[in-house]
């Protein structure tokens, strides 16, 4: 898909600016991910209306004012 949008665009993604996150994925995936795209792993650490947004379950502790 990567070398399909390369020469679609004319576009290489920069490897040392890109990261990936992944979301309810087992850890085989995401190694599978890396190996064939050696991206950062990223963290998501976004709010929404004050609430924090995350693919993890949400505890009693997230909603507490930082």
């Amino acid at each position: 898909a990567m070398d399909e949008f390369c020469l679609s665009f004319g576009l290489r993604p920069s490897m040392a600016k890109s990261i990936v996150y992944f979301g309810n994925v087992s850890n085989e995936v995401k190694e599978e991910i890396k190996t064939v795209m050696p991206f950062c792993k990223g963290t998501l650490h976004v709010k929404y209306l004050g609430i924090p947004l995350n693919s993890n379950r949400i505890s009693r502790s997230d909603y507490k004012s930082s």
